[in-house]
């Protein structure tokens, strides 16, 4: 089965918001990402942006490899 990258950075990063006891307006905000553009991206309708996961990565204080699916690093390096 293929994964699809964008849908699973969306599960992470809203599994990470959930577990942090963050919303995702406040997250959105400290990201510098507009509200709108945040949701649209949680339901997978958009792709995610390097500088969109690092921001968000920053607003949680993690690494942002945890935003990340593990096979990311495999599709890349193939």
């Amino acid at each position: 089965m293929v994964m699809n990258i964008n849908t699973e950075t969306a599960r992470l990063i809203k599994s990470n918001i959930e577990d942090f006891g963050l919303t995702e307006a406040v997250v959105a905000e400290k990201a510098g990402i507009a509200p709108s553009t945040l949701r649209r991206k949680l339901r997978g309708e958009s792709p995610w942006t390097a500088t969109e996961v690092f921001n968000i990565a920053k607003v949680l204080r993690i690494a942002p490899s945890r935003l990340l699916p593990a096979s990311f690093s495999a599709v890349n390096a193939a």
